[in-house]
């Protein structure tokens, strides 16, 4: 009787990890100071980048069906389209002037081994369009693509204090993330002059 008993703890324990890994988004979101409880989402993918006039594809696939974002590059920065990863997760753009993190790890803004410089940047926005339930679609307001000096701060699990924002723009939900090391005026200028380039490539899409 022991044995089962032990046995079906560890069942339950197990059972209880895997739900915990699967939401970790979801509760790093609760962190916020907004009210999050995503629901549902389908993945989506952007069109082309350009660079200086040069046309590329996307890190991740020259995609262009059903396509929400579209970038025009500066000159030193990278991109990558990341689909959503599960249901209820928003799809993603992530841009950088050195190096990607690992996507599992908040598009990688979490991933321990990135090794910063001064003047790195990591910016992400992530398309909650279709994701957000209807408590955390009242957290979005218009705005431009941008971050302000005010909107830097410490959230959640990141060990540095962070840009971030819950913009609407053409329709669509857009939170807005800016990893600066460090967060001074130049860098987060750097980060604004990377989020001019990124549009909404259609209002219906």
């Amino acid at each position: 009787m022991a044995g089962v008993l032990l046995l079906a703890g560890a069942l339950v324990g197990t059972s209880f990890a895997l739900r915990s890994n699967s939401h970790r988004l979801s509760s790093f979101q609760s962190s916020l100071p907004t009210t999050t409880v995503p629901t549902t989402t389908a993945a989506t993918t952007t069109l082309p980048t350009t660079t200086a006039g040069t046309t590329t594809a996307p890190k991740s696939g020259p995609q262009a069906a059903g396509a929400a974002l579209c970038l025009t590059r500066p000159r030193g920065w990278k991109s990558d389209w990341v689909p959503s990863p599960s249901p209820g997760q928003p799809p993603a753009l992530e841009l950088t002037n050195f190096r990607f993190g690992r996507s599992s790890l908040e598009w990688g803004l979490l991933d321990p081994h990135v090794h910063w410089a001064s003047g790195d940047v990591m910016v992400v926005v992530a398309d909650w369009t279709k994701a957000a339930s209807h408590a955390f679609r009242s957290a979005f307001f218009p705005s431009a693509l941008r971050i302000r000096r005010t909107d830097v701060a410490r959230y959640g699990t990141f060990p540095v204090k962070i840009g971030h924002r819950l913009i609407k723009s053409d329709g669509r939900l857009l939170e807005v993330w800016v990893e600066a090391r460090p967060p001074t005026p130049s860098t987060l200028a750097a980060a604004n002059r990377v989020l001019a380039g990124v549009r909404v490539c259609s209002a219906k899409s």
